[in-house]
Parts: C-alpha cells; structure tokens; sequence
C-alpha cells in the first residue's frame, strides 16, 4: 500500500480531523524519501511512517499545535550535526537531513482527499504540488500577498495536460508560481519520483515538492485455484486491486480471496471473449496479469487477451515445455504474438528464490511484478554498486 493510499484509507474508516506528515525534502542518506507520509489523529494514534521509527515520537508531539490552530509546520530533522542528541544529532544513525511538513486534514471529504480519492478511482495520473515554505524577500512579512492568499500547503493538483485545480488565488505572485509549477509538473505526468521546485520571485522564494500520482497497481488473476489464494492475499496486502476470474463459481467466495478482492465468473465455452472484453477495458499499463488456471486451452485464451492488452507484467504459470506447447496452440488458431508482446512475458513466471510451496511460489510471482513494474533488476541489495537504494 503506497503512502497516498494509507492516507485515504485511514481517514476513510476514520472520518476526523488528522494531521498529515509529509516529507517534503532530503538530504544525504535517509530511510524514507520525498512522499513519504504518516497520518495522526487527537489521540495521538497514527497510520503510516515518515522514517524507520526515529522521527515520529517526535512529529507526533508536534502535530498538537497544528490540531489547535491549523497553522502548518515544518520539522528539519540533521543527522548530520554535530549534535550529541540521541535522537536528532549522530544517534540516528542514517547520516542525512529530513524534512517534514505538518498540516492539518479536515477528514476524509478534505480537498486532499477528494482529489488523490478520484484520482484513484478514474485510473487517473496527475501531479500534486505542495508549498510548504515560503521565504518572503522584497515583500513585507503581513503583505496580502503572502497572508490569505499564498499560504504555506497551498497546493496545485495538475490533473492532465491542459486542466489544474488550485487554491493559490489571483494575486500577480501566485499567477506567476501557477505558471512555473504547472511547466515543472508536466513532465511528471507520466511517473517518476517526486521533484523539489523553488520559485525565486521577487516577492518571495517559494519551496514546493511535486509528487507523480500514478494509477494503482492492479492485479489480474486467471484461475482461482488453492496456489492463487496466497498470491490474493500478498498483492492485497501491498495495496494492489486484485480480481480474480475463473469459471467455477465454487471457487471464487470472500471466505477464500477476501473480502477486498474481485471475483469474476467467466464461462469456460466463452473465455476468449471474456478475456478480450476485460483485456479492453480494464487493463491498463499498471495492470499485471498472472495465468494459472492449469488448462492448456483456458491458458491459451487468457494469454492471447493478454499479450493484445497494455498490461505491464503478464505471467504465466508452468514450465518452458508447457509454455511452448500454448504458444504453438495459439499459432495454430492463427494467433502469432510480436516480439515486443512476448518480452512482457514471463514464464516461468516469478524469480529464483527455491519456492515450492504455494505460499512460496506466490512470493516469488509478487516479488517479480514489484520488480518489473519499478523497472528493478530484483538483485540483493548488498551487490547494488549505487550509493542509495532509493535511486
């Protein structure tokens, strides 16, 4: 589950005011990066992770005043001073510089919310800009230009190409920071990490953080025998949207998949239609679909689909032979699948970890698609040759 979508889910099942934690800014070796969040409520309770359990105590402690005035604030933790201070001097231990902006949420119907929420549900990329400093320079402190109107935690939402939603106002100020950020954001709209911009204007010099929003990762599984439950289950826990198709219904119930999964029955004499449909209309290129429904012609159809579609990851279950034997089935049916269709295949599918269980295999298939999709080779950390593994 990413950091966006714990933020949604929290406040989804706990409709109250919170303080949302955001590292905005990094610097040197740290545990998280740019987009990292954490939610806290009134009672001090809180969901998600700004570092590796060294910051929040302390976010935490500071999120009461931003609750009691609804002023943002920003937290610089150094670890690298000089400082003798276990926690905010050498005693972190991760030899960096992080930065974290607090501001308060009014709940799950926040504009924050609403806008991540829809572009999660449409399968929407977009942008989110965040000011979360701002230097004035040739304007006085309590000029209306920075008071009222461009606040720390103004924000741009740069829903496509030629459509964005702000709460910057009118002033010449934020009509030129709409402008710079709206050309630096752009280029984000197809992915990427999040992005630091600072506006000098001669008014201000405005820090932002431009954080990629991508659809969710989501999951398709032919087949619903007992090896696809724990594959289910992990993809779910990761906060992928799992659907899981077959065409015996006895297979397909909450009691085995979950109650979060979607389960679609198919009919085994129409599955090549079934699976062209779906493969027009709900996958995307943020989709990864596994085949494993243990027959060769069944196999055959959902491959095809698949291998047509824009999916991101297609696997399929079995040994090379049996691969062979379906590629040459669907050559006989007068599918002829291009090079580049078949380098998005993978199969055996999942990557050598010596599984044999079920529960292992399905580690091994989730790992794979987490690589894949990140575009990561799934090497051991300790052979990695870059400085950060972030990077």
């Amino acid at each position: 589950m990413n950091d966006l979508q714990r933020v949604i889910t929290s406040l989804e099942k706990r409709n109250e005011p919170c303080v949302m934690a955001t590292v905005v800014h990094t610097e040197g070796s740290t545990y998280r990066r740019a987009g990292a969040r954490m939610v806290i409520f009134r009672d001090s309770s809180s969901e998600g992770a700004i570092s590796g359990g060294c910051l929040e105590s302390d976010v935490i402690e500071n999120s009461t005043s931003v609750f009691d005035n609804g002023v943002p604030k920003l937290l610089r933790y150094d670890a690298l001073s000089d400082d003798d201070d276990p926690i905010f001097g050498l005693g972190m231990g991760c030899n960096g510089i992080t930065t974290v902006f607090l501001e308060r949420l009014s709940g799950k119907d926040d504009i924050f919310c609403q806008t991540v929420r829809s572009f999660f549900n449409n399968r929407q990329s977009g942008v989110i800009a965040t000011v979360y400093d701002i230097e004035p320079q040739n304007a006085l402190p309590n000029s209306p230009l920075l008071d009222g109107h461009l606040l720390d935690g103004n924000r741009l939402f740069l829903l496509s190409g030629d459509e964005a939603n702000d709460n910057f106002g009118e002033p010449p100020l934020a009509e030129r920071l709409r402008e710079n950020v709206w050309n630096a954001a752009l280029p984000l709209l197809s992915g990427g990490k999040p992005q630091q911009l600072t506006v000098d204007d001669e008014q201000a010099r405005i820090s932002l953080v431009l954080e990629p929003v991508q659809p969710l990762q989501e999951l398709l599984v032919w087949g619903a025998g007992y090896d696809a439950i724990p594959l289910a289950h992990y993809a779910s826990m990761l906060g992928w949207r799992v659907t899981i198709a077959d065409h015996r219904p006895a297979y397909l119930s909450e009691e085995r998949f979950g109650e979060n999964a979607r389960l679609m029955r198919t009919r085994r004499e129409t599955i090549q239609e079934t699976a062209q449909n779906l493969a027009s209309k709900d996958i995307h290129r943020n989709t990864a679909v596994v085949i494993m429904t243990h027959n060769l012609a069944l196999d055959a159809a959902a491959l095809q689909a698949a291998l047509g579609s824009e999916a991101g990851y297609i696997g399929l279950l079995g040994p090379k032979p049996r691969l062979t034997k379906i590629l040459t089935l669907l050559r006989e049916q007068g599918f002829a699948p291009t090079k580049a269709a078949l380098q998005r295949l993978h199969s055996p599918i999942g990557l050598d970890i010596g599984s044999e269980t079920a529960e292992e295999v399905a580690l091994s298939i989730v790992s794979e698609i987490q690589a894949v999709m990140n575009t990561r080779s799934a090497g051991f950390l300790t052979k990695r040759k870059q400085g950060k593994i972030h990077e």
